[in-house]
């Protein structure tokens, strides 16, 4: 682990903007009245239609993923699995199918969290992963937690994240240069399109017509639909992206007066890093703000160490635990 962006110096196992921890004993150990509150998502998709055999081909091989990560154990890769326009159907309570109702849950999760007799209520906060690095903040604005721990993204747009995840996919393809081209400029038009339909439909029926998008080997990478996408009505799951990918974290992240952890791994493929270290340099300089980098971490802060081998980085866990510790204080 190594710090970045503004994280100012900081001993090795705790990294914090404000004071280091005195070493004593874990917080497992001493039964430390100290609550993390753990908001969990994943990157936008919308289905991109098409061929009824090649969706239910997706559909199979989705199931077949979903049956290895369990079986792996592997929770990151379980969890990815995941799109932000998913409908979230917990035991019992109404279906979340918006951020809003991501953030209500959040904070009512947290008020509970605080009425649990073991926990102090000064020291409960929030930790954000994924695309619970845009819930996070919104919700530590409704409900004054003790600190934010932010993972992946954070202050970047769904739109900026998810051009960059997709176009990855493309290149990873290894398409030439002027397929690579065609695609992005597919999926720019596509994006802009979803923010202003009107304005942009007769330009996208005819890139369609132009490109023939239907048959192009980089369409599923990008996530666009295969036949022109201005006919018809709009289905509910494509109003729900659109709203979803032009929201903007940054006045949340701005907005945050709680100590602040910002989490990223280098060899993140969801997440575009340089962008994302740049927009943490652009929050308030008086924030209080520490950012820890992981060089080989990947989004769920898995490292390769070879042919069906890997680990989660153990760094993760105790900067998260060293840092939570020096800001809230130890009893």
């Amino acid at each position: 682990m190594m710090p970045s962006g503004r994280a100012r110096p900081a001993a090795p196992r705790c990294p914090s903007s404000r004071r280091q921890a005195p070493a004593r004993s874990a917080p497992w150990e001493r039964g430390l009245p100290l609550a993390l509150l753990a908001l969990l998502g994943a990157a936008c998709a919308e289905p991109p239609g098409g061929d009824p055999e090649a969706d239910a081909q997706a559909v199979r091989a989705l199931i077949h993923e979903v049956e290895e990560a369990n079986n792996a154990g592997d929770v990151e890769r379980w969890v990815a699995l995941f799109a932000a326009d998913a409908i979230y159907m917990p035991p019992g309570p109404p279906e979340v199918t918006d951020r809003d109702s991501l953030v209500g849950d959040a904070v009512s999760a947290l008020a509970a969290l605080r009425d649990q007799p073991e926990v102090a209520p000064a020291k409960a906060g929030y930790l954000g992963a994924s695309q619970g690095g845009w819930v996070g903040p919104i919700a530590a604005g409704r409900s004054d937690p003790a600190f934010m721990i932010v993972s992946g993204g954070g202050p970047v747009t769904p739109a900026t994240q998810e051009r960059y995840r997709r176009l990855l996919l493309v290149e990873q393809s290894g398409v030439n240069a002027a397929e690579r081209a065609d695609a992005e400029a597919a999926l720019d038009l596509w994006f802009a399109y979803l923010r202003t339909p009107d304005a942009l439909a007769a330009e996208v029926r005819a890139h369609w017509a132009e490109v023939d998008v239907a048959d192009r080997s980089w369409r599923r990478d990008i996530g666009v639909p295969s036949q022109d996408p201005t006919v018809g009505e709009w289905p509910e799951v494509r109003r729900r992206f659109a709203r979803e990918l032009h929201f903007d974290p940054m006045p949340h992240c701005q907005a945050l007066d709680v100590p602040t952890l910002g989490l990223i791994g280098l060899e993140d493929q969801n997440v575009p890093v340089g962008v994302t270290l740049q927009a943490y340099n652009e929050l308030p300089i008086e924030a209080d703000l520490t950012v820890a980098v992981f060089p080989r971490a990947d989004h769920g802060y898995f490292v390769e160490l070879g042919p069906g081998r890997r680990n989660q980085v153990p760094e993760v866990f105790t900067t998260m635990a060293g840092w939570t510790l020096a800001v809230t204080g130890r009893p």
